[in-house]
């Protein structure tokens, strides 16, 4: 087995930046970065248009247990992690599907070259551990707002619960 030389943990500046329209949907913009800076505008531009592209792109279906994992009904709704890590700038994109279900994407691009991204759907690169303090916050707001005991979700109250913070 290899052994990992593990870093100490520092916390890292989450930020919302607004909400942004992509394929007919709103997206809660979140960043993070290692050295505490803002990532450029064009790689914000990179980013929303990257979600964009894999949103309306034609998918091939994918049928596992008797199901269409593509056909799902979408809330038209997600958020979209600019991360400027040590190693890479990742782009993480999460779209609400079905009842309760998201659909994940991740994307990397070299430090100086934040606009050239390539996805990273092959690895099995998830997310790491200041993106999860994002994704524990959306799916405690999706069970606040949309995916209630009482059926009555509020799609724009879940758009307005964002989070902003060190973690």
């Amino acid at each position: 087995m290899t052994r990992i030389l593990v870093t100490p943990f520092r916390t890292r500046r989450v930020r919302f930046v607004g909400l942004a329209h992509a394929a007919g949907g709103t997206l809660k913009q979140y960043t993070i970065s290692a050295d505490g800076s803002r990532p450029a505008p064009a790689t914000m531009d990179a980013a929303l248009r990257l979600a964009h592209e894999y949103l309306v792109a034609p998918s091939t279906p994918v049928r596992a247990a008797g199901i269409d994992w593509y056909a799902i009904p979408t809330h038209a709704a997600g958020s979209l992690i600019v991360h400027r890590g040590a190693d890479a700038t990742f782009v993480i994109l999460d779209w609400w599907v079905g009842t309760n279900m998201l659909r994940h994407h991740v994307w990397a691009a070299p430090n100086h070259d934040e606009t050239a991204f390539e996805s990273l759907a092959g690895t099995d690169i998830a997310m790491c551990v200041w993106e999860l303090a994002v994704i524990q916050h959306e799916r405690a707001a999706w069970l606040r707002h949309v995916f209630t005991p009482s059926g009555s979700g509020d799609l724009a109250a879940y758009l307005a619960d964002t989070i902003d913070g060190d973690y």
